[in-house]
Order: structure tokens, then C-alpha cells, then sequence
């Protein structure tokens, strides 16, 4: 009999779920997606998935929106802690697809995280050992893998909430709930149409690169930030915003500006700056590749 490789990508919106054999996880057999409502009926829908699948689960992984308890120490491990996913703060997301996988080795990582590892197996980060996945869209967040590892500490990275450097022309006031103007409240794509008035595809030619050139300017802060801080040399950029045309080319000029000459980078390589090349795939395939790491051991 063949074994299977089960992967869950849970989001706001929508939680999708795949199976490949094991060894071959970006081979998918069969895949369905969910519409995220509240948990009980949410995460039965994931079980009914799990149980449809013939074969026996060599492993599971779960990439999944948070913020998530990561400490394997903590009794929580495997939760949501506090999200503004109505009705989802404490649900034990890892506990309960456990409980319906037959006892197959299941591993949890944030959605961001998960999205890292696609790229950096198939996609924009192949042959990295230095990458952040940002993603931005709805908010802003962001999957980190230092020296070929995985960074995650006991949770995930809040970067949304970095305070930045204000645009000389932007006096948007910004719109998180908690700080206002930090890097959510000003980049997100509530932000960007916010600050705008409309959506970015319906501003004229030169209306929209002046929306870039702000939206980069944060962006860009980020990026350095990763840089310096942690040795991040490549950032590669996905969700909705980054579709927005011409977005990515105005970023990687800005994040050269900010990241400044040789002598001011502590690092003989550049920062690279890329837009994903698995889209809304990666959080999937890197849940894929979490699912072969489980079956390993």
C-alpha cells in the first residue's frame, strides 16, 4: 500500500487541503479547499478530508494562520493564542487534526513560514539559506530561514507592527487598531486603499507609482531591517498587494536606497528583493514539505 503525505494550508478566508505520495510531496493527488467559517464545523471539514484518502498518512503538515503557540514545551503548542480570526483564540488547530489522522506523525508552522519553504524548495529562494517570505495582503507578515533554519522561536515574527519611517509626502494616518502608522497600518492592502480612496487598479498611470513609491518606501524599511538585523539577503514578497504592476521593481530600487553602499552593509552580498514564483501555492507546498519532515521522524 502507498503512503500519503497530507498537507493543510489554513487561512482567513478559505483552509486548503492536499495529499502526495510520500517522497514526491509536490506531486498532488487530490486537493479541496474549505471556506473558513468557525472552528468546529471548519476543522470537520479538514477531518473529512483526512478520512476520505485511501491510503495510509505517512505525515501530516499544517501551515496555518495565527498568531500560533510554537513552544513544543508549552502545553498550548499547536494553538492559536490571540488572533483577530473571530471565535479562533485558544483552538488547539495541531491537537485537533491529530485526533482524526490516525496517528500519523503531524508537525505545525505558521502560514508564512510554511510559504518560506516553498520557496525556498521550488520556487524564487532555490539555493538560499538566507531568506524571509513576506506576505502582503489583508496584513503584513513574514516567514524567516536563517543559515538553512527555520526561525521561529515560540511564535511567529511580528513584523506587522514595525515602526517605519514616514514618506515625506504621505500624511495618512494609518489604520491598525494599535499603533496607527506602523508597517501594517500604512503598507497592508487596507492601507494602500485607504490612503488611496479606491482600489490601486483603478488610479490613473501616474496616480499609481506615486501609490508604489509609498508603499515600497515602507516595504522597503522592512526588507533593510531583515538585512541588518538578522543576515536575510533575499526577501522574496507575495500576497495581494505585490500584484499590483510595476510594485515590485519600485521596492527593489527602494529597499537599494535604504540598505545604502558597500561600506554601510556590514555584508559583502547585496539584498536581493523577488516576487514569489508559487503565488498562492507556496503556504501549501511548504505544508506538503512539513508533512514529509513528520513522516521522516
Amino acid at each position: 500500500m502507498s503512503r500519503l503525505l497530507v498537507g493543510i494550508e489554513t487561512g482567513g478566508t478559505k483552509i486548503v487541503c492536499a495529499a502526495a505520495p510520500e517522497g514526491d510531496p509536490r506531486r498532488i493527488l487530490t486537493r479541496t479547499s474549505v471556506a473558513t467559517g468557525e472552528p468546529d464545523t471548519t476543522l470537520a471539514a479538514v477531518g473529512d478530508f483526512i478520512r476520505s484518502l485511501d491510503d495510509e498518512i505517512a505525515g501530516v503538515g499544517i501551515a496555518a494562520f495565527g498568531p500560533l503557540d510554537l513552544d513544543q514545551a508549552s502545553p498550548t503548542y499547536g494553538s492559536i493564542t490571540s488572533t483577530p480570526k473571530a471565535g479562533w483564540d485558544g483552538v488547539d488547530v495541531l491537537g485537533r487534526i491529530r485526533a482524526v489522522a490516525a496517528g500519523a506523525p503531524a508537525r505545525i508552522t505558521t502560514d508564512v513560514t510554511g510559504a518560506a519553504l516553498g520557496e525556498l524548495q521550488w520556487g524564487a529562494a532555490q539555493d538560499a539559506s538566507d531568506v524571509a517570505y513576506v506576505t502582503v495582503g489583508t496584513g503584513v507578515g513574514a516567514g524567516l530561514i536563517a543559515g538553512g533554519r527555520v526561525l521561529v522561536g515560540t511564535g511567529w515574527p511580528e513584523i506587522a507592527h514595525l515602526p517605519v519611517a514616514r514618506h515625506p509626502d504621505d500624511t495618512f494616518a494609518g489604520i491598525c487598531r494599535f499603533h496607527g502608522d506602523c508597517l501594517e497600518g500604512v503598507a497592508s492592502g487596507p492601507a494602500v486603499r485607504a490612503r488611496n480612496g479606491v482600489d490601486t487598479q483603478e488610479l490613473d498611470a501616474a496616480a499609481r507609482a506615486k501609490s508604489n513609491e509609498i508603499t515600497a518606501f515602507y516595504l522597503a524599511q522592512l526588507a533593510a531591517t531583515l538585512y541588518f538585523t538578522l543576515g536575510i539577503e533575499l526577501v522574496v514578497f507575495g500576497g495581494g498587494v505585490l500584484k499590483t504592476p510595476e510594485l515590485i521593481e519600485a521596492l527593489q530600487e527602494a529597499a537599494a536606497v535604504r540598505v545604502g553602499p558597500a561600506g554601510a552593509r556590514g555584508s559583502s552580498r547585496n539584498l536581493a528583493i523577488a516576487r514569489t514564483e508559487l503565488d498562492g501555492e507556496a503556504g501549501l507546498y511548504g505544508s506538503l514539505l512539513l508533512a514529509e519532515q513528520a513522516a521522516a521522524g
